[in-house]
């Protein structure tokens, strides 16, 4: 409850950009978007030439489904379910919906899929995949806004 408490005083007192990571993630040309692949999701990041979209300002948020992959990606950023998450994470993610089953990527990726095998999940990740954070639908909304506030670290 401290971290809602804390994360509603922050935004009351217009303090989101307080933190180096959220600074500069009021304007993005590619986070209403959501994408279907990383490539896609960078390809983005790269054709808006802003320097606001470096890899310390602008992460991925993957959505790791292991059922109806078309379904869920049309969903967008609803696949989240909850508005208050959304519009947090979308100051600062892409949002890439892709198949736990048929991922090939980075290893630590790969250890994260196995870890909730068969359990769709969300990860943040840089450009270059490297995961910073994890949760399911069933975790609790304080964790996962955590998570999101977190970001890449301090």
């Amino acid at each position: 409850m401290k971290i809602a408490a804390t994360f509603s005083l922050l935004l009351a007192l217009g303090c989101f950009g307080c933190r180096s990571s959220l600074q500069a993630v009021n304007s993005c040309d590619c986070c209403d978007t959501t994408y279907t692949s990383i490539k896609a999701a960078n390809n983005c990041l790269l054709a808006s030439g802003s320097p606001k979209t470096t890899v310390d300002n602008r992460l991925l948020l993957i959505a790791f489904v292991t059922n109806n992959i078309k379904a869920n990606q049309k969903l967008g950023w609803n696949i989240i379910g909850d508005n208050q998450i959304i519009n947090i994470a979308k100051r600062q993610y892409l949002l890439v919906t892709l198949d736990a089953n048929n991922f090939q990527g980075s290893t630590e990726l790969s250890e994260l899929i196995a870890k909730y095998k068969n359990t769709s999940f969300f990860v943040i990740t840089n450009q270059s995949l490297y995961p910073f954070g994890s949760w399911t639908t069933a975790d609790n909304k304080e964790f996962v806004i955590s998570q999101l506030v977190t970001g890449n670290g301090p």
